[in-house]
């Protein structure tokens, strides 16, 4: 090893790296809790902007439903007044569905709905229905979410607001209106209801219904009222909420079916076949399936869970319609800006690093230069040599003064040696 080499860092590379080290400390610090606080303040905006967006959507919603219903009772009261007229009324040009009589008595007139028997028998009723129907007619034109409006009697004559509604059930065999979801569960209920989805007999698209029943005096039952409600068109309305950031939205009933979800679909069910809704309740993820118990349950609120990567989801109640409208949004987007941010901040610090290498060496060879050189010459003054290059340093600090007290100390020396080499 060479004499009097340096072991370990040098003073230079130490300077360098405590430079370095505490701008990179420094900013490391001031990163995190820059980027705690932000994504802190991103996470409470984006979950106050989520609630408020799916509040807002919750109370255009209900108006909307209810405005259905509404229009339901409407209409039922118009059915009551007129099946309870006492004056013979003309026939309208309005097609009617007679009940489905193929498997019972009579002769069927149209693919087995209805017999000359139950015409004559209804002679009177019909007229009167027909009405209802042209009052269905108007009411279905004026509100674009109304796929199909109908009025069936409890003996199984059926109206709906267009006559194609009637010619797609002539080709289905032995539909009877008291057997479908939405006239069994108005008479259960004994009020205004809405169905889970459901394959419609006369489309054959996925709907929900809502529907009530029709009373006359003493309360009589006379009949339900229905309006159909294509799935598709809440589904088209409900995914495009803009919540702002990366996400989805949903609509799930109160007993945790999906209304309208991105993946909400018609599969191979006929007509007459339950659909099967997905129950979102019942999935493998036990976070999701918390917040969606509370979700159906009316309330507002949001929460998170964790599906590859961590989610929020912000509910309100769409009471109208006995469901909830939720908003799911990843935790990604909400803090992208923290994340921005935060690469600003690292693409700072490099040049800071950068700066500060630069001004660690230009600093440790100032210190380190004059050290070294006054080494080397305390090394030769060792040795004997009297012939020693002063130091140059322009410097006026502590090593400026350290290299002109060496100077000094050697031309002392110098004229020490040569007065004693004299004598």
């Amino acid at each position: 090893m060479k004499k009097n080499a340096i072991q370990g860092m040098s003073i230079r590379t130490k300077i360098i790296i405590s430079l370095v080290g505490l701008s990179l400390i420094s900013l490391a610090a001031v990163s995190t809790i820059v980027g705690y606080q932000i994504h802190k303040e991103l996470k409470q905006q984006a979950t106050h902007q989520l609630i408020s967006t799916v509040k807002q959507k919750s109370i255009e919603y209900n108006l909307k439903f209810q405005r259905l219903a509404e229009e339901a009772e409407a209409v039922a009261d118009f059915a009551s007044e007129q099946l309870q007229r006492n004056e013979s009324l003309t026939t309208l040009n309005h097609k009617i569905l007679m009940p489905w009589v193929n498997e019972g008595t009579g002769t069927g007139l149209n693919n087995g709905y209805g017999s000359p028997e139950i015409s004559l028998r209804f002679q009177s009723e019909i007229p009167k229905i027909q009405r209802i129907g042209r009052m269905l007619k108007g009411i279905a034109s004026n509100n674009n979410l109304i796929a199909d409006a109908y009025f069936s009697t409890t003996y199984g004559i059926f109206v709906g607001d267009t006559d194609k509604q009637i010619y797609g059930l002539e080709k289905r065999e032995a539909y009877t209106p008291s057997k479908r979801g939405w006239y069994k569960l108005a008479i259960e209920k004994n009020q205004t209801i809405w169905t889970e989805p459901y394959i419609g007999a006369s489309s054959g698209r996925l709907m929900v219904t809502v529907a009530t029943p029709v009373y006359g005096r003493l309360k009589k039952l006379l009949g339900v009222v229905g309006f159909d409600v294509l799935l598709k068109d809440i589904k088209k309305d409900v995914l495009a909420i803009d919540t702002g950031f990366d996400g989805y939205s949903l609509l799930i009933s109160n007993n945790g079916k999906a209304l309208a979800t991105p993946n909400t679909k018609k599969g191979n069910e006929n007509w007459d076949q339950q659909f099967k809704a997905e129950n979102l309740l019942k999935t493998d993820n036990s976070d999701w399936n918390n917040l969606v118990a509370e979700m159906i349950k009316g309330n507002i609120g949001s929460g998170e869970f964790k599906d590859k990567e961590t989610h929020f989801l912000a509910y309100a109640p769409v009471n109208a319609l006995n469901a909830s409208v939720g908003l799911v949004v990843t935790e990604k987007s909400i803090i992208s800006p923290a994340i921005s941010i935060l690469k600003w901040i690292a693409a700072i610090a490099a040049l800071i690093s950068i700066f500060a290498l630069f001004v660690g060496s230009s600093l440790g060879n100032s210190i380190s230069k004059p050290i070294l050189e006054l080494t080397h010459l305390i090394n030769e003054a060792s040795t004997g040599k009297t012939k020693l290059e002063p130091i140059g340093t322009k410097c006026k600090d502590e090593l400026g003064l350290l290299a002109d007290a060496f100077n000094r100390l050697t031309k002392s020396l110098k004229i020490a040696l040569d007065m004693k080499m004299k004598s």
